[in-house]
């Protein structure tokens, strides 16, 4: 069924006249079947009755004289009307939560995978610590244990040789005690022999001394063990944290998505996949799975970030955005995409379309561009921006006319800490001859040569260096017609400023 549009429906009203049964969600009634009030807006008390079947207007029958239809009119069942406009709001919404809670369920799987394998690998460092510390006091208690075998060791020695010559004497007696006296005396020979045995045994008797036995006193250091005990406890020590994808080289930090959020340059988005967006979230991203034909933003959403392949024609940017970001995107801004309530507009890495003059109203008061694919043409800016940053990568030459005269910060420089520098190419037409321009920065990763005469001689600008070095990228000195320079967090430098550097008519403030 088609959208059904009454004349009396301003798609600018209010938050506080649109706000009815979707406080939450109200969008613009181009893009969302809108309900109907059944009493007409001009005709008081007249109900709307019908339908023209040509321009599809609602009309009460006062209001069928002046309106001309010749297509007729249609009868409408204003109630049915309005619970089918819900039916199918209620299919987006329920269609977004399906889209989004794949998403979710995403990082979930993969943030409770993660907690697994820091779990695992947590009880593997211990086991083998433990291990570690076993291994360490069982080899120092075997060498306890073999320094307690070695002394016994040398008691067994001691008591094994002396029993031995105990036996062995034993027996010699035995053999002596054995022979006949008479007998002996009749054989000279072993008589003496006899007498030869006793002498020797009395002499081994009277020099035999058995070494003492030694034993080894083991004593616990029981204090030192209640010390260890107690120094073990530190060996492991647990503290609990949440959580967080550490990853580099992605922007959907899965600890940030399980709650449909991402972080892309510390500026933290509510991701949208088509479902309704929470009433207290005011900056709100759209990606590649955005799942709707059109761009649906409630009113109390100020600030959207298009991102990563966002594929829908800007048609439908509402007008009561703020700020607007876009990245690589597919379908470029053109002429009427960016509404008149932005004020902040951010070209950000990726952004792979020219920017012809006409796209950035003059509502636009600041402009940030990274390293975008093309080049920025002459007056594609728009005539009213007063703060351009020109960061992160951004390759091309600044030519004549691309830096509106309106400007009056202009910052040249990487922003927070991107991995791409600024390739910006300098040239003496890059600055306006005229215009209101009154400080130039120099982030502390500028590093591109700048021409003599890139300060037009006519103009009273301020020059903020964040970087010592970067005085020397003017050849021939800062030039002398420069009204300030500013140098930050460099006091301490004070005294490698160099007069060629930078003139005495200069006046120089630290900060």
């Amino acid at each position: 069924m088609e959208p059904l549009n009454s004349p009396h429906t301003n798609s600018n009203t209010s938050d506080n006249n649109s706000s009815n049964n979707n406080d939450n969600y109200i969008y613009n009634d181009s893009i969302i079947y809108e309900s109907i009030e059944p009493y007409c807006s001009i005709h008081k008390n007249e109900k709307i009755i019908l339908t023209c079947l040509g321009c599809r207007m609602l009309v009460c029958k006062n209001c069928i004289v002046g309106h001309g239809c010749i297509n007729g009119y249609g009868v409408i069942d204003i109630v049915k009307n309005n619970q089918l406009n819900e039916i199918k709001i209620n299919e987006l919404h329920l269609k977004g939560y399906l889209e989004s809670d794949t998403f979710v369920k995403k990082s979930l799987d993969h943030c409770y995978d993660e907690t697994v394998k820091k779990c695992n690998s947590n009880l593997y460092i211990l086991q083998e610590t433990s291990k570690k510390l076993a291994r360490f006091f069982e080899a120092n208690s075997k060498s306890i244990e073999a320094l307690i075998n070695t002394e016994q060791e040398a008691n067994v020695n001691n008591y094994t040789f002396f029993c031995e010559e105990i036996k062995k004497n034993s027996d010699t007696i035995e053999e002596i005690l054995k022979e006949d006296a008479n007998s002996l005396l009749k054989d000279e020979k072993k008589l003496m022999d006899n007498k030869n045995k006793v002498n020797s045994l009395i002499r081994e008797k009277n020099n035999r001394f058995i070494e003492p036995f030694t034993t080894t006193k083991l004593t616990i250091n029981e204090d030192l063990i209640e010390q260890i005990k107690i120094l073990s406890r530190e060996v492991f020590t647990l503290t609990k944290e949440e959580y967080r994808d550490e990853a580099k080289d992605n922007v959907y930090k899965h600890h940030l998505m399980i709650n449909k959020f991402f972080n892309p340059f510390l500026c933290q988005y509510y991701l949208s996949h088509g479902e309704p967006i929470p009433k207290h979230i005011g900056e709100v991203a759209f990606d590649s799975s955005y799942i709707h034909d059109k761009l649906i933003v409630p009113r109390h959403v100020k600030k959207i970030s298009l991102y990563n392949g966002f594929k829908l024609p800007l048609d439908h940017i509402p007008e009561w955005i703020n700020v607007l970001v876009v990245w690589d995107i597919v379908e470029p801004l053109k002429a009427n995409s960016i509404p008149k309530s932005v004020g902040e507009l951010y070209i950000r890495s990726g952004y792979n379309h020219l920017i012809p003059q006409g796209t950035i109203p003059s509502t636009v008061r600041e402009v940030f561009i990274c390293d975008i694919t093309f080049p920025l043409l002459k007056n594609s800016l728009g005539c009213n921006v007063e703060l351009l940053k020109i960061r992160n990568g951004y390759n091309h030459p600044i030519t004549e006319g691309v830096i509106p005269p309106s400007v009056i910060a202009l910052y040249f420089g990487k922003l927070g800490n991107s991995l791409n520098n600024i390739k910006t190419i300098l040239t003496n037409d890059t600055i306006p001859k005229t215009g209101k321009l009154e400080t130039i920065h120099f982030l502390a990763d500028f590093n591109q040569s700048i021409p003599d005469n890139f300060i037009p001689k006519n103009r009273s600008i301020t020059l903020q260096f964040y970087d010592i070095e970067q005085i020397k990228l003017f050849k021939n000195g800062v030039p002398s017609h420069v009204k300030n320079v500013i140098l930050h967090n460099h006091i301490k430098y004070k005294h490698l400023i160099l007069p060629c550097w930078i003139s005495p008519s200069i006046k120089i403030n630290y900060l």
